[in-house]
């Protein structure tokens, strides 16, 4: 009998057990061979869950809390809905799904996740920032885990995005050509070969991408990555942007948009 299954060597044994490597569905195949020379093969997919040994993300184990500040929180605890009430639900697009397998980045494991498998496996819905401009600052953070990406050579896709317009975008996604970055309006990006030192695979990590009056900055974990000085904050606010998420193989949780107002400058009298 040979047994193959995900992530692991093939073996030739009568029977097989294995340790997962990773979090999720595994694929488990095996096929005999009679002295005749027939022979018979099987399938099965099995779901392994993330172990109760794995400790919680450090920066963040709780679900967030809303402010005045927050325009939208999906915490995607098996409901599309933004909780603030101030934005629409989700929208689901392919195969992406809710799974309760892979949840330890919490301190207590609840709720959901999304489930998200290859490129087209999205959520999206409009956010409307028009009523809260100006901003003083814009924000979207979500937590992340990575199996693989899955865009490269096939098409661009939008991982964790919030776009207005060509010049107002705060996105973590996947070039056709160039690989994983991230992308902040028309002067901001974060290459490959950068984002790959910051965000591992197989481990739930926060993240955060924000523009205000001093430019952009992009944080993981808590940990500012890379920011630039840059006066594009101007360019938001006009019309209802597009929140969007999915497009690898992975899981993402807890999304959380948020825009302060600028306050408004005080008038005196000569």
């Amino acid at each position: 009998m040979v047994w193959e299954a995900r992530d692991q060597e093939p073996v030739i044994a009568a029977e097989l057990a294995f340790v997962p490597k990773s979090v999720g569905e595994q694929w488990v195949e095996a096929e005999a061979m009679w002295p005749d020379g027939r022979r018979a093969f099987a399938k099965a997919i099995v779901n392994a869950g993330a172990s109760l040994k794995i400790a919680a993300n450090r920066f963040q184990a709780l679900s967030v809390k809303t402010s005045p500040d927050t325009v939208a929180v999906y915490h995607l605890d098996n409901t599309l809905a933004d909780t603030t009430g101030r934005s629409p639900a989700f929208k689901l697009g392919g195969n992406a799904k809710f799974d309760t397998s892979n949840l330890s980045w919490m301190s207590q494991r609840q709720g959901a996740a999304l489930r998200f498998q290859d490129i087209n496996d999205k959520a999206y819905a409009s956010i409307d920032l028009t009523k809260l401009g100006p901003a003083s600052e814009i924000s979207i953070e979500a937590m992340f885990y990575l199996n693989t990406f899955k865009a490269y050579n096939r098409t661009n896709g939008n991982i964790v995005s919030l776009q207005e317009d060509w010049n107002s975008a705060l996105q973590l996604l996947e070039n056709i050509y160039e690989g994983p970055m991230v992308r902040g309006g028309t002067e901001f990006s974060l290459k490959k070969d950068e984002l790959a030192q910051a965000i591992t695979p197989s481990e739930w990590h926060h993240i955060n991408l924000s523009i205000n009056s001093d430019g952009y900055s992009f944080r993981v974990d808590g940990k500012v990555i890379k920011s630039l000085r840059s006066a594009e904050l101007a360019n938001w606010c006009r019309k209802p942007a597009t929140l969007e998420i999915g497009n690898f193989d992975g899981y993402i949780d807890e999304v959380v948009i948020k825009c302060a107002r600028a306050k408004a400058a005080k008038k005196y009298c000569s």
